[in-house]
């Protein structure tokens, strides 16, 4: 089963991100360790050369993925918050990780959905308080989630980047 796929997307990014802002701090350096990667092939080092132009591209683009994130995350959790269910759940078993199994009832039919999160002090058989989506019942929170927590920060970073890149780079 895919968990965080939008961790591993924003960590990409993320990536491409910090390698640009150190060329950016430190192009020289980064020229110099291009050179020896390509171990002095002036073929690779010129197409190097050429892709340079996308750093400013590319860092804009990363601060507006940080805030088309930010309000995606914003909207899941107003989405969740406005249509959310209170109900009880039994904790039947933990997996490899330690994260409980949790079994429920919506209606007639019984769930038995995997926590996204640790329940600390908990154990098999322990009636934990739950609150699940109304249209989608599998889509449970146990606790606070992390990425409601973060949201509205990523939306104000990536405005303070993408303004911080249209201020220092654009202005030359």
């Amino acid at each position: 089963m895919r968990k965080y796929c939008h961790y591993r997307i924003f960590a990409i990014w993320n990536l491409i991100f910090m390698v640009l802002l150190q060329y950016r701090l430190t192009g020289y350096r980064i020229n110099i360790n291009a050179r020896r990667i390509c171990m002095d092939n002036e073929f690779f080092y010129r197409i190097f050369k050429k892709l340079l132009w996308l750093r400013i591209p590319l860092a804009f683009v990363t601060a507006i993925f940080v805030i088309v994130m930010g309000v995606f995350f914003k909207y899941l959790e107003m989405d969740f918050n406005n249509n959310a269910v209170k109900t009880s759940a039994t904790i039947i078993a933990y997996n490899d990780y330690g994260y409980p199994i949790l079994s429920y009832n919506v209606g007639e039919i019984e769930y038995k959905i995997y926590s996204r999160s640790q329940i600390s002090n908990s154990q098999v058989g322990q009636n934990i308080e739950i609150k699940y989506h109304k249209n989608n019942p599998t889509y449970i929170e146990t606790g606070e989630n992390a990425l409601f927590e973060i949201s509205l920060w990523m939306i104000v970073l990536g405005v303070l980047g993408a303004l911080f890149i249209a201020l220092v780079f654009f202005k030359r």
